[in-house]
């Protein structure tokens, strides 16, 4: 389980892959690490989140490609429902 109180506040652009149904593309994102909370922005001077991963009791997988890509993970929630997002850099 993470600790909030381990984790320091991490920033920064990565790729994560569309969630459907009109985007399965691999797409840009500002990333925000903050705690037990991953905050993610279209770009690093947006206001508004595209989205939200609750870490809590989520789970992080390696993948070893995905769509040719390299380094690519997915975390998988539990809460608020089961869902997975992946990413790769």
């Amino acid at each position: 389980m993470l600790s909030t109180m381990v984790l320091k506040q991490k920033r920064g652009y990565i790729l994560k892959k569309g969630d459907g149904p009109f985007n399965y593309e691999w797409n840009r994102r500002y990333m925000v690490l903050d705690g037990n909370m991953l905050l993610y922005y279209l770009a690093e001077d947006d206001k508004n989140t595209r989205g939200t991963v609750r870490l809590e009791q989520a789970t992080v997988w390696p993948v070893q490609e995905m769509d040719e890509r390299q380094c690519a993970f997915s975390i998988e929630t539990k809460l608020p429902v089961t869902k997975t997002y992946y990413f790769c850099h």
